[in-house]
């Protein structure tokens, strides 16, 4: 069935804020496109009573917290991310309580549960995202002994060692170590990102040969990127390709956006193919939906609000970076 999303949205005062990973026809609806971090804060500027999140839910939950009286809905509320399902609360708890010292801050990727959140406000802990994960490390190891990076241990890492710390000084979270952990600057949980796993350095090292610079996520394993010739957050990988026209560039990340940058910039590659499932269960037609039905609770985002306080908290702190 055909829509005017346009039409849609105007008649309900509705905006949409769009992820980069979304397909085309999403993103040209988009009244804001970004990574998570550019559209947690520029959705706080928008006049709109309705804000739908075009992406996976724990954005669409950050969305809610920064815009408690607006209402914020996501098109498909299954649409999740295997990252912030790799961190068992009762796990994480049971590792700060248990094993770390007080001379620890927590840091938690944005990519993680309201839960999860909460329990890093609540400790004193800071929210981040891959634009500025390096910063806040930074700061954390100049006001703390130690770290402990969740749930991305590849961003946790790649990030520690850009500021100079040894992989001596970094120890990734097993059932065995836990009595060793406070011995570490940089204490790493187990977690990763599927999406930018299949990455080989023959392959990078093959493009690079041929006079192709190779762009990844931070999120990539360690040995990545550093075969890489760059490496940053979503936004930083956009402007990166905008900004080097003479440049030949393969990208590695979620395909969905590269191959929107391979079609509109001709010095574009892909590194290689890899959807984000979870992104693609947002669809055009669960989009018009959305906008058919914003009276019902079927797409509406609620916050609990015995955790709300708490996770504000750590995002606030994120946001003054």
């Amino acid at each position: 069935m055909s829509y005017d999303i346009e039409k849609l949205k105007k008649e309900t005062d509705s905006a949409l804020l769009v992820h980069h990973y979304q397909s085309d026809e999403i993103v040209k609806h988009a009244d804001i496109i970004g990574d998570s971090l550019y559209l947690a804060k520029a959705s706080q500027k928008l006049a709109a009573k309705h804000l739908i999140l075009c992406g996976v839910y724990f954005m669409a939950e950050v969305v809610k917290l920064l815009n408690n009286d607006k209402k914020v809905y996501i098109p498909d509320k299954d649409a999740g991310c295997q990252m912030v399902d790799m961190v068992p609360i009762k796990n994480v708890q049971n590792v700060w309580n248990n094993y770390l010292d007080k001379d620890t801050l927590i840091i938690c990727y944005i990519n993680s549960s309201l839960e999860l959140k909460s329990f890093v406000g609540k400790n004193n802990g800071v929210i981040c995202t891959s634009s500025n994960a390096r910063d806040i490390i930074s700061w954390g190891l100049t006001n703390f002994k130690r770290i402990f990076f969740l749930p991305d241990q590849h961003l946790g890492r790649n990030s520690a060692l850009s500021l100079g710390i040894p992989h001596s000084n970094i120890i990734l979270i097993n059932d065995y170590n836990l009595d060793k952990l406070n011995d570490y600057q940089v204490i790493l949980w187990p977690g990763f990102c599927p999406i930018h796993m299949p990455y080989q350095v023959d392959k990078i090292r093959e493009l690079q040969k041929q006079g192709i610079r190779v762009a990844v996520h931070p999120e990539s394993k360690e040995e990545i990127v550093k075969a890489s010739d760059f490496n940053g957050s979503t936004s930083y990988l956009v402007d990166l390709v905008k900004n080097n026209p003479d440049t030949k560039l393969a990208i590695g990340t979620e395909s969905h956006l590269v191959e929107r940058l391979v079609r509109n910039y001709s010095h574009v590659q892909s590194l290689e193919t890899s959807y984000c499932f979870n992104m693609a269960k947002i669809t055009l037609d669960k989009l018009a939906d959305t906008l058919l039905n914003l009276e019902s609770d079927k797409y509406l985002i609620s916050i609990d609000e015995s955790l709300k306080g708490d996770a504000i908290l750590g995002l606030n702190l994120m946001l003054k970076f």
